[in-house]
């Protein structure tokens, strides 16, 4: 993968071009879209391609085998306004094997990369993101990229009843 490649994404019907190369086998991307909207995603989610005829599923490996196969779950647009998908960031409920993993801090902030990316045209939808209570690393981190990437997505802080100090609101605008 090379910096100025036009790749397919894997999950979406769209594609997009390389902008830049990022640690941890992310990429940061521009969608071939009339926005000039910029993400970033993981390397495992987008192949180089002209179309997606071309995607072969069975030949991308997944870089990370620790890592769980997590599906964000598809909403209707009727239920979106109404719908809150919550998304639990503790390390046991991403990864297979937490005691072997070396960059926890680096899985949380990719699952949320990649929570964002597949939910973000979903108007109106809520995103609950659980980042626990702690030294506020996770917190501090997620608040940097979402400020980064999706800077028109309204942020607050969760429900202090439901969820103490450890979770952030997301709604996407």
């Amino acid at each position: 993968m090379e910096i100025g490649a036009k790749v397919s994404l894997v999950d979406d019907n769209c594609q997009a071009y390389v902008l830049e190369l990022l640690d941890g086998g992310m990429l940061r991307i521009e969608l071939d879209d009339d926005f000039g909207t910029q993400t970033t995603i993981h390397q495992s989610k987008v192949v180089v391609s002209n179309s997606l005829a071309d995607y072969k599923p069975h030949k991308i490996k997944q870089k990370d085998s620790k890592l769980a196969q997590n599906k964000v779950p598809k909403i209707s647009q009727q239920t979106l306004s109404k719908a809150t998908l919550e998304v639990d960031l503790h390390i046991e409920k991403l990864i297979n094997n937490p005691s072997g993993a070396e960059n926890i801090l680096e899985i949380q902030l990719r699952h949320v990369s990649q929570v964002l990316f597949e939910n973000r045209n979903k108007r109106g939808l809520k995103i609950v993101l659980i980042h626990g209570n702690g030294k506020g690393i996770l917190k501090k981190e997620i608040l940097k990229f979402l400020k980064r990437h999706y800077p028109t997505f309204k942020i607050s802080d969760a429900s202090m009843s439901k969820y103490g100090t450890g979770a952030i609101n997301v709604v996407v605008n």
